[in-house]
């Protein structure tokens, strides 16, 4: 099975969300672990370097995040439908982007501690 996360950090959003992901990770460590997420200013993604595998994305709305994602799900990660879980981690991305990438994966979770 594939866990692809996709999370974001920067100065303004700080590192609560991909903290979270990376606690996450390390219990789901048997699995393969992906990253995707923005390069944003003051970014964590250094944390992610270290251990996982990680795609960035340059995306300008939901809608562009979501055809950029399934992008790197199926050139870059390689994933078929049936291994392929989704562990997304973003206020941003709301239902429009999970019904957009949902096709292609066997499950989304979706992380909302609003």
């Amino acid at each position: 099975m594939k866990v692809i996360f996709r999370v974001d950090s920067s100065s303004s959003i700080g590192i609560g969300h991909l903290a979270r992901c990376l606690k996450l990770a390390k219990v789901l460590k048997v699995h393969k672990i992906y990253f995707v997420t923005k390069n944003l200013t003051g970014n964590a993604n250094f944390l992610l370097k270290k251990k996982y595998k990680v795609h960035v994305i340059n995306s300008k709305n939901e809608d562009d995040d979501a055809k950029k994602f399934i992008k790197i799900l199926k050139t870059q990660i390689k994933v078929s439908k049936d291994q392929a879980y989704v562990v997304m981690d973003n206020y941003n991305l709301k239902q429009k982007w999970e019904k957009k990438v949902k096709p292609f994966v066997k499950k989304i979770v979706t992380i909302d501690d609003r």
